[in-house]
């Protein structure tokens, strides 16, 4: 099944479930957690947004949990296996760790608990996922470099999280994007950390040991660090910028001319989605499929029609 065709058929799964779900949830009150490595950014709010609109569908009790000081693998565990503990029906997680999905996966299977994939994916795994195809986001990324730097030049790339196998595809994707035309110099990764202020004194050091850059760019929801760092120092229309993510910070740097471009990825549908995915599993046994969320490109032309609650 494709993307349109699927998010045509939740659609009408929503329609449905909206007239009766009051009679569902008379038969079967579910429990389902979402649980994400970072719980301070705002990159989430349209997953919440999802989550809860689905879940009224359904009448099923939903929480939306993270570890509230930035990226942390390890608080998110904790945060699975007690919810797994809790006795929840179904958990769905956005982990970019793979031997932590394999531990919390593990603990799920043991007490019959559902588990569904957001923003990472685990395709040689029997589980489903929603979320991008990094690698093409990449790409996507690279070509709207280029379309903005068509004489090429040096250029940074920044991403908030070592290790992250997620953004680093994403970052080869950009690069392999720009490198194709042979009229780039790549500069990074560069990690900045998930911590604005820490994520703005890194780029500020990167721009001071590397004044003739042309552009920065970023991997994840710290793009919006990046329009930060180009409006306080004067640099719109000489340093261009983009990155990952429809964070409201991020869009008013594109509207501002701060930023050029944004590449978004449909969270809204990751909350929906993902719990409808959930109450098919326990409640009629359908096995969960994975969903491509797409990579959503938003420049200034679009910038002004975006909902932060559901982009």
């Amino acid at each position: 099944m494709t993307r349109k065709a699927f998010v045509a058929a939740g659609a009408l799964v929503a329609l449905g479930l909206a007239a009766s779900g009051s009679a569902a949830a008379e038969s079967k009150h579910y429990k389902f957690n979402v649980i994400v490595h970072d719980g301070s950014t705002s990159f989430y709010a349209p997953v919440i947004n999802g989550m809860n609109i689905a879940c009224a569908q359904i009448g099923a009790e939903c929480k939306f949990l993270g570890p509230p000081n930035g990226s942390d693998i390890p608080a998110e565990v904790d945060l699975i296996e007690n919810a797994i503990n809790s006795g929840i029906d179904a958990v769905i997680m956005d982990i970019p760790d793979e031997k932590a999905m394999q531990k919390v996966t593990a603990e799920a299977d043991a007490k019959n608990v559902g588990v569904y994939f957001i923003g990472t994916a685990y395709p040689k795994t029997k589980y489903g996922s929603i979320g991008q195809d990094f690698y093409t986001a990449g790409k996507s990324e690279g070509n709207q470099i280029v379309k903005y730097l068509p004489d090429g030049g040096k250029i940074a790339i920044v991403t908030c999280c070592a290790g992250n196998v997620p953004l680093g595809l994403r970052a080869k994707g950009a690069m392999d994007a720009v490198t194709a035309t042979g009229k780039f110099q790549i500069v990074g990764p560069t990690v900045i950390s998930t911590d604005e202020t820490q994520a703005y004194g890194a780029i500020e050091s990167l721009y001071q040991a590397n004044s003739d850059l042309k552009g920065i760019f970023g991997t994840d929801a710290m793009t919006s660090i990046i329009g930060r760092f180009i409006q306080k120092n004067g640099l719109k229309g000489k340093v261009m910028g983009g990155g990952f993510d429809l964070v409201p910070a991020t869009i008013s740097a594109i509207k501002s001319g701060d930023l050029q471009f944004t590449t978004g990825q449909n969270p809204f549908l990751w909350g929906y989605l993902a719990v409808h995915q959930m109450w098919l599993l326990k409640e009629h046994g359908v096995q969960p499929i994975n969903v491509d969320s797409g990579a959503d490109t938003v420049d200034a032309s679009r910038a002004g029609n975006v909902d932060p609650q559901f982009h």
